[in-house]
């Protein structure tokens, strides 16, 4: 459908091309008339001047409106190639953001499948019985090594400085960096990719709170539990923030911690109890 702006062109176009035709048409009678009858033709000098001297004035009236008329319609047009600017202006900056989401989902599901790689890629062997463990099997192994360290730990730490024991809060942060520093060769990269993606969500204004939600749905409780203890180690304390804004431990059963009292170091959000968290 032909819009309005050029409807209104087309109508002064045909305006224009009729009045053309009839002063065409006008000219070449006077000029067949003078042809015919020269001496009719010149008598009729007095009714020209008196004509002309009347209809001047007139048409250059009409000269005027239609000089206004071209104007206002070009102002229509302007108005109407403005908008239309606008909304085009409008169309690409909503599909640069559609793009730039796109880009950012793309980019953060080939982090997750690079972080399930490294999962995949995490080995460690058991001496005595000469076999390794592979995956998140790695993962489970050192979780239940980290139990049976736990309690030696404890105990040695109870038992060094008589007069000055440790407190409790003391001895858990120093294991869990001790133990975390010790498996640092198997697990440092699990660690600061998986920091790096939650560090990604949080500074994209593209992110969704389901981000980290599919982030958090891919990790086992071993890997929760070794998160939790990694959160409090001197290494991995920069990542608490993230495990608390993010309800990072919703799914780890208190009674996977080493201890259960473990959890007052971290604040309620981390284990999804309080509704600010994402």
């Amino acid at each position: 459908m032909m819009s309005e702006n050029a409807k209104d062109n087309h109508l002064a176009s045909i305006t224009f091309v009729v009045a053309v035709v009839l002063a065409a048409f006008a000219g070449l009678g006077l000029l067949w008339f003078g042809i015919k009858d020269p001496d009719s033709f010149s008598n009729l000098g007095p009714w020209g001047d008196f004509f002309g001297g009347t209809l001047n004035p007139i048409f250059t009236f009409v000269t005027v409106l239609g000089l206004l008329l071209t104007i206002a319609l070009q102002r229509k047009e302007l108005t109407l190639t403005r908008k239309e600017l606008e909304r085009s202006a409008n169309a690409l900056e909503i599909q640069s953001d559609q793009i730039n989401a796109q880009k950012f989902e793309n980019t953060f599901f080939q982090m997750l499948s690079i972080f399930n790689e490294i999962v995949d890629s995490i080995e460690i062997g058991h001496t005595n019985i000469k076999k390794s463990f592979k995956g998140r099997d790695a993962i489970s192994y050192i979780c239940n090594l980290m139990d049976e360290k736990y309690k030696e730990y404890i105990i040695s730490k109870y038992n060094e400085l008589e007069n000055r024991p440790y407190t409790e809060t003391e001895m858990v942060f120093k294991f869990s960096t001790f133990f975390i520093k010790s498996h640092s060769i198997n697990m440092s990269h699990y660690f600061i990719f998986l920091y790096n993606i939650f560090k990604f969500i949080e500074i994209n204004e593209y992110s969704k709170k389901y981000h980290s939600r599919m982030v958090r749905s891919m990790l086992s409780e071993q890997e929760l539990k070794l998160l939790f203890y990694n959160s409090l180690s001197e290494q991995g304390r920069k990542f608490k923030d993230f495990a608390e804004k993010h309800a990072l431990f919703d799914n780890l059963p208190i009674t996977d911690l080493l201890e259960n009292n473990h959890k007052l170091y971290f604040s309620e959000k981390a284990f999804g109890n309080d509704d600010a968290a994402e």
